[in-house]
């Protein structure tokens, strides 16, 4: 049979120590009828109003026209790209050697 771990141990303590120290509506065989319930703290919730101002109109103007530049960008060299690779696999680019 395997030895008991340090953790097992601890455990076995104390689950010992609560059968031995009872509390006292237990030990008497009377059961406490009232309950104490926790009272929460209710959460204030921060309602934050936020007014775009005109510098974020244009600002949003501006960020909109400039990711349209730069996929139109990014496309036009990505097929320029496509265009040399097949060109150069067709045989109509020569390749220079110095």
């Amino acid at each position: 049979m395997p030895r008991k771990t340090k953790k097992q141990k601890k455990q076995a303590d104390q689950r010992r120590m609560y059968i031995t120290h009872l509390p006292p509506s237990i030990a008497d065989g009377q059961i406490n009828r009232s309950l104490e319930i926790p009272v929460r703290k209710k959460k204030i919730i921060e309602v934050i109003t936020y007014t775009e101002s005109d510098y974020d109109k244009k600002l949003r103007k501006f960020t909109l026209s400039d990711m349209k530049k730069t996929f139109l960008i990014t496309s036009f060299l990505f097929i320029l790209q496509l265009v040399i690779f097949y060109a150069y696999t067709q045989g109509l680019l020569v390749k220079v050697i110095p």
